[in-house]
Order: structure tokens, then C-alpha cells, then sequence
């Protein structure tokens, strides 16, 4: 009987010829939307140096500077949309108040929380203004238009309850 053979020693590299000549049609170009290939810097050939302490401070938990996108953007009042509600509430009573005693049309009204009045040439009715001051609220209930204080939400209402007159009685 022969001799056990021993094994066959490990090529000097580590790696037999046919895993070196398999191991590029492994590859896979890396994909940012995995995890585990964040932070995924790209460099072309002939790209300019990447930018090493950038990306150092990254990896290392460094914080940037400050710009638009990382700024927190200040927070408004947790009552802002209640006092928006109220004010557009008093809006609308003075605004119907003022129509029942002219007896239709208010016309160059001053409401209150307005700083300009406002030219009513068209009589109103309650159910139409109540349907323009919850689109007005859900308007401002959206984070991009809602303003920092209630300060100027009565002109805002304002503004909002002629332009919603002018786009439902404008001629055809």
C-alpha cells in the first residue's frame, strides 16, 4: 500500500491560480442603498483627490460646519394652529355680522387681527366661508407654509378669503 500523500503546500500568495482567475468576474460594483456600503465615496480615474479630511471627519463623527440643511429650523408655538383657528373664527363672525347689517354685501371692510381692510364686493355665505377657513387651516397646518407666529395670519386669512372669491366668481 502507498503512503499517505500530504497535502499539497498553499501557493505562495494564498490563493490558488482558479480563485485568482475567478475573483474579477466576482466582482460587484458597490451599491450606496446597502448599509454596509455607506459612506460610498466614488473616484474616477482623473478625478481630482478626494477630500480626505471631509472624508475622515465623517468616518470619525466630526460635525461639519453649519449651512442651510443642517441648521434646525425654529420651532413654532405648539398653540399656533388653535390661535390661527381663532383668529380666522373671529374673521369670519365679524365678517357675517358685517353683512347682515348692510344687508348683503360688506364691501371696504376693517377686520380684526387685519392690518389693511379688505373690499367684500360679494355677499358670502356662512357655509362658504366655514369651507374657505378649513382650507385655509389645512393649508397652514403643512410645515412649509406655516408662519412663525399668528401675528400675521389675519391678513394671511384675509388675503386667502378674497383670493378664493375671485377664483369661484371670476368670469368664464
Amino acid at each position: 500500500s502507498a503512503p499517505p500523500r500530504a497535502p499539497n503546500p498553499p501557493p505562495p500568495h494564498g490563493y490558488s491560480d482558479v480563485q485568482i482567475t475567478e475573483l474579477p468576474l466576482r466582482f460587484e460594483k458597490p451599491n450606496d442603498r446597502f448599509r454596509w456600503e455607506r459612506p460610498l465615496f466614488e473616484v474616477a480615474f482623473g478625478d481630482e483627490p478626494p477630500p480626505h479630511e471631509d472624508i475622515a471627519s465623517v468616518l470619525e463623527g466630526n460635525q461639519l460646519k453649519a449651512n442651510l440643511a443642517t441648521v434646525s429650523q425654529p420651532v413654532s408655538s405648539p398653540n399656533l394652529l388653535h390661535e390661527i383657528d381663532t383668529i380666522s373664527q373671529a374673521i369670519i363672525s365679524d365678517i357675517q355680522s358685517k353683512q347682515q347689517a348692510q344687508g348683503g354685501r360688506a364691501g371696504k371692510v376693517t377686520l380684526p387681527h387685519c392690518s389693511k381692510p379688505v373690499d367684500l364686493d360679494i355677499t358670502i355665505p356662512i357655509g362658504e366661508l366655514r369651507r374657505i377657513k378649513r382650507q385655509f387651516i389645512k393649508v397652514m397646518s403643512h410645515e412649509f407654509n406655516t408662519p412663525k407666529d399668528s401675528s400675521s395670519s389675519g391678513d394671511m386669512f384675509a388675503q386667502f378669503i378674497v383670493g378664493q372669491m375671485n377664483i369661484d366668481h371670476s368670469p368664464v
